[in-house]
């Protein structure tokens, strides 16, 4: 199971993604694939708008993890995306990606 949070005052501040959803065999997971594309798509836009001083990413097998340093209005649309997605996809497929509250 994928469990992800999300850390927020007035913008966000963290979000932490871990776990693998073992929805099917390696290559033919869906909703792994589908987190691991949202997460590095909103890492590299971040890069490519060079907001990547503003956050600290670390990435490893089932753990991938944003804290951001510096509020920017353009860093947090792209953070609140990120989120909205992922709860697009716990609301498609519950059985393998639940949101934690922290």
């Amino acid at each position: 199971m994928i469990r992800y949070y999300v850390i927020k005052d007035d913008y966000i501040k963290q979000i932490v993604i871990r776990g693998h959803s073992a929805q099917n065999k390696l290559g033919r997971d869906i909703v792994c694939a589908s987190v691991s594309t949202l997460i590095i798509s909103s890492i590299n836009l971040i890069i490519r708008l060079r907001l990547d001083e503003l956050i600290e990413y670390e990435q490893d097998n089932g753990y991938a993890s944003v804290v951001v340093s510096n509020f920017n209005e353009t860093l947090d649309t792209i953070l609140i995306n990120l989120e909205a997605s992922l709860d697009d996809l716990e609301n498609q497929y519950s059985a393998y990606i639940k949101k934690e509250k922290k």
